[in-house]
């Protein structure tokens, strides 16, 4: 929870959180006594033993061993800590969420849109995160769960969003990197400027400019790489029916 979304904390309620900075914590700590609410706070170092094994993250938190999470990312993983953390509540509540529940939950749960794999053989995965800090926690995904695969990046950002900073925390030249114009080039960024930007930052990477249809074919047709469709989750839908030709 950001700093700016403590607004959102009620009165007389309970607040589940996990740690941030500490100028962070403090705001949130003060709202809550101010709105007389209990907070339980989700501390990092409960969560244990992040592995990434068969397509899937597995962790330890508390009392809970071995958890099994179908979403990729360590921010997933922190968000089903939350998760666990708000199943105890409502069970010291009354409510009988039995463990068994809560573990089956965790292993077949699907985030359309967030680190999907859409298609298999080739593995071609899509993000719609399109901001810095969701493009950083892309590339820390990919690091852990693809590190020794080739990669393809197909890339689409709006125009309302920074491209010059996705491109900066992306570019490197053991990848391939596609630019499209989305699904329509009068909201999305040219595909010709960020070629162009990327060329500058370094002209030795693989990239092309594409239509998104082509670009996905290309994806299709590269069995020995794992693809990643990134930077809107407004062209989902078109990359669904591409793929399903």
């Amino acid at each position: 929870m950001p700093s700016k979304k403590h607004g959102i904390i009620k009165e007389n309620s309970n607040t589940v959180y996990i740690e941030q900075e500490r100028k962070i914590d403090n705001m949130i700590e003060k709202t809550c006594r101010e709105k007389n609410t209990t907070l339980y706070k989700v501390q990092k170092a409960d969560i244990k033993n992040v592995r990434f094994e068969k397509q899937k993250y597995r962790f330890d938190y508390k009392q809970y061993r071995d958890i099994e999470l179908n979403l990729r990312g360590k921010k997933q993983v922190q968000n089903a800590s939350l998760v666990l953390n708000c199943c105890e509540i409502l069970n010291k509540k009354g409510y009988d969420i039995p463990e068994e529940a809560i573990r089956k939950g965790l292993e077949t749960v699907i985030h359309r849109g967030r680190f999907e794999i859409m298609h298999e053989s080739p593995t071609i995965i899509f993000d719609g995160g399109h901001n810095e800090e969701a493009i950083k926690n892309l590339k820390q995904t990919v690091d852990m769960c693809y590190k020794e695969f080739k990669k393809i990046y197909v890339i689409s950002v709006l125009k309302s969003k920074d491209y010059q900073k996705v491109l900066d925390n992306l570019l490197e030249e053991t990848s391939i990197f596609i630019f499209t114009n989305g699904n329509d080039s009068k909201r999305y960024t040219d595909c010709h400027t960020m070629y162009q930007y990327a060329k500058q930052k370094n002209d030795s990477i693989e990239m092309y400019e594409m239509e998104l249809e082509n670009a996905v074919q290309f994806c299709k047709e590269k069995i020995d790489y794992v693809s990643f469709i990134i930077g809107s989750f407004y062209i989902y839908g078109s990359v669904k029916k591409i793929l399903e030709v």
